[in-house]
Order: C-alpha cells, then structure tokens, then sequence
C-alpha cells in the first residue's frame, strides 16, 4: 500500500510511502507512475517511471526493540499496533505531511527534493513526540559485504553528514537538528538509525544524496548550509488554501411527453486535472448535496440536483485514493472505502476540500490480483 507523492519545485521527483509497514518505499526522478493498459489501467498496479535514487527492504520502517523483521503473520496488511498505527495524512499546498504512531509517539513526517550541484537530494523532516525508548529509523538499502564502511562528520553542533562507503562509490545522508546521542549503524544490508529516549519534543531533517563515484561532499555541505531552517509539521499540517476550481456544466433536461423522463447528468469531463471519471458511489449531505466517488481515484461533490437548477457545480473533493468503490456520509462527514483502507476526509477550514486523508481502518490486505476489488462499505 503505497502512497506516492510528488515532491520538489518542478515536481520531478516522487517519494513513496508504504502504509502497511511505515517506511518510504523508493524514490525517484523522472516520471510519476508508469501505467498499463490492461483494463484501462485496473488490472496491474502501476510501477515507477524514473531512475531510482534509494529504496528499502520489505520490512518495517520503525523498531522499538532495534530489530526489523517483519512481526506479520503473512506478508499483507499493516504492522501489529504495539509498533505502529498509521493515521493519515495531511495536505497543504505543495506539502504532504505523514501522521503515524511508532510505541506510544506519534511522529509527523514529510518528505521534499531538492538539487545541489545538480545532485538529487531527497529530504526526510520528522517532528517526534517524547519517547521513553529507543525509536530506531531504517534509512535506506545499503551495498552488502565487508567492504562497505560508515562514517560521520559533524559540521557544526546542528548538522553534518554520515557516508556510507563501499569500493570507490559512496553516498552521504545529511542531517540536521539530531537529538544527542543519536547512534548510527549497519544492520542486515540498510544504514539504521538510533534515536534515543526524550522527554522533550525534537524536530530534525535527513537528507538522502546520491550514489556517486569518490569521497565528494562540497553539494551535501552546500545544501545543509542553504536549507538551515528546519520546516515546521505543525503548521504545514494546518488547512491551506483551495487548490481547485469549482467547475460548472449543465443538465439535459429529458421531456415530459411520456411515462418516463430522464435527465443527463453532464460530467465535467474536460476538467482541468485530467481526471478519468468513472464513478462508483454516490451519497449524500445534509444540505443535499451529492458525494459522488471515482473509480480512478477522487471524490467529488455535486451542487444543483434540485429540481429549479439547470447548472450542476462539480467541486474535487480528494483526489489519490486506491481505486475507491464505494462512499457513505456519517454525521456530514466522507468516508470512502477503497482497496487500501477505508478513509474518513476531513474539510477542516470549510473550503469543501479535504485536507485530512485519516486512516478510519486500513486492517484489509492490498494484493495484485484484478479481482480483488473492495465493491462496497459492507
């Protein structure tokens, strides 16, 4: 179950987060998502469609007791609770901020790109709540063997940067605003990190360059030294600005001349998005406005059914959802049943855009076979 955003001023590079096992699952630049078109795209999920710059291991992102093999019974659905609960996720303009829990602390994380020297560097920024244990981080896959060593040089109290050296290749991970005693370290081929227990809230970035040839840390230094403020999740994880037009189409009123009439319903379908609209559910709000979802991945609400109207005014709800199939309004509020989770969308700032994706319950198993689709809330 993967959630693929993407990040970066020209929005080149993707970063995608696993929601079953809370790790970020690969990273690239180039494409989005390359998509087959086997039953106009349902039949196989979508893979990436750019070079690489790191991944992880099917294992979990997180570990409070140092070891990360994954403690699933089988190979689908989320990690036990006692580790970890995904909660959701938050939009802001171009910011996608992660809300999960790991042990008893919650943890905001959002990922960002950046170049320096033209070399691509992905970003990580976390804000951690107190912890009582040792939280341990997965970073990234590193090469296996004897060969490949780790060192660390601090910058300044604040920052620096850890190489991972193997053969005549390495790769540095910038970090800045580290809790002391951070503990890097190999474990089981992947670059591990060690946050100690705290009673104090931390704040803290790493940042992830590419594999190059040669010990050359002149773009890593350069882009700690631009990029000295630390973002705040907090506040990018308040409602922002709408980001879509309202869009307007009009009804086809049928004639009355007969036992039956009917009304055509015209779709936005040249919308600004792209958006391939084939929809799948429909409910309702309190004020009669209709909840309608989209196979291809959106919710959409829908203004003017009533009977002196001739104009319907679709607005775009939430968009990047997994194949959603059906939708149900409880107490005014959306949720939407897909084949990752279902996801209860929160407009906080009443600008009838969602900007809190919540996990309600994603305990369901994700697999690729093209039968498996989730039809409805039951």
């Amino acid at each position: 179950k993967g959630v693929a955003v993407k990040v970066g001023k020209d929005k080149d590079a993707v970063f995608v987060f696993d929601t079953d096992l809370i790790r970020p699952a690969r990273a690239w630049t180039g494409g989005f998502l390359k998509w087959y078109p086997a039953r106009d795209g349902l039949q196989e999920w979508p893979s990436p469609d750019g070079y690489t710059h790191f991944s992880t291991g099917e294992r979990p992102g997180w570990s409070t007791d140092g070891r990360f093999g994954d403690p699933r019974p089988w190979r689908y659905g989320p990690v036990p609770k006692s580790l970890g609960v995904y909660k959701g996720l938050y939009i802001n303009e171009e910011h996608v901020v992660f809300s999960y829990q790991i042990g008893g602390s919650g943890i905001l994380e959002s990922p960002s790109f950046e170049r320096s020297q033209g070399k691509a560097v992905f970003t990580r920024s976390f804000e951690l709540e107190p912890t009582v244990q040792t939280l341990s981080l997965h970073i990234c896959e590193i090469p296996d063997g004897s060969a490949t060593r780790l060192s660390t040089v601090n910058l300044n109290p604040y920052s620096g940067y850890t190489e991972i050296k193997s053969g005549d290749y390495s790769r540095l991970i910038g970090f800045r605003g580290l809790p002391a005693d951070s503990i890097w370290r190999l474990e089981n081929r992947h670059l591990v990190l060690d946050l100690p227990p705290s009673q104090n809230a931390s704040r803290f970035r790493l940042s992830l360059g590419p594999v190059v040839a040669g010990n050359r840390p002149d773009y890593m230094i350069q882009f700690l030294e631009s990029n000295s403020l630390l973002p705040n999740l907090t506040e990018q994880a308040k409602p922002g600005p709408a980001q879509w037009e309202t869009i307007e189409t009009k009804i086809k009123r049928g004639n009355n001349d007969g036992p039956f009439t009917t009304d055509e319903l015209t779709l936005p379908s040249g919308n600004p998005w792209n958006s391939f609209l084939r929809f799948s559910g429909v409910d309702f709000l309190s004020d009669g406005r209709a909840v309608i979802s989209c196979l291809s991945g959106e919710v959409w609400i829908v203004d003017g059914l009533s009977e002196d109207s001739d104009t319907l005014k679709w607005t775009r709800y939430a968009t990047g959802l997994n194949q959603p199939h059906g939708v149900k309004v409880v107490d005014n509020v959306i949720h939407v049943t897909a084949r990752d989770q279902i996801t209860r969308l929160h407009d906080r700032n009443g600008d009838d855009e969602a900007d809190f994706y919540e996990n309600f319950n994603n305990q369901v198993m994700a697999a690729t076979n093209f039968h498996a689709f989730t039809m409805n809330l039951d």
